[in-house]
């Protein structure tokens, strides 16, 4: 399994639609074509990179969270397992990128 590029990822300040982290390309959401209303998708894409490039600090959010909760004993949180099973897929990911 390959790492990931740890945080923080931001918006290229010359592409609304480019992820970095430094000078490294991320990734890239979506591309134009024309037989769509290319305003609207732009707006999309950039909405769609904002997202992607918070990734990194989400989950340092929810892994936190998930601790705070273990410590605290806390048992009845009913939409907690999902964010757990996101954890646990990527957490080789982030202790390979340490």
């Amino acid at each position: 399994m390959s790492k990931f590029t740890p945080g923080p990822w931001e918006l290229s300040r010359q592409c609304s639609t480019l992820i970095m982290s430094g000078n490294r390309s991320i990734a890239s959401a979506g591309v134009s074509t024309s037989n769509v209303d290319t305003d609207l998708v732009h707006l999309e894409n950039e909405a769609n990179a904002t997202l992607i490039s918070a990734a990194p600090d989400m989950f340092a959010a929810i892994d936190a969270a998930d601790t705070a909760f273990a410590v605290l004993n806390v048992q009845d949180m009913d939409d907690f397992p999902q964010a757990r099973a996101c954890i646990r897929e990527a957490w080789p990911l982030v202790q390979s990128a340490r």
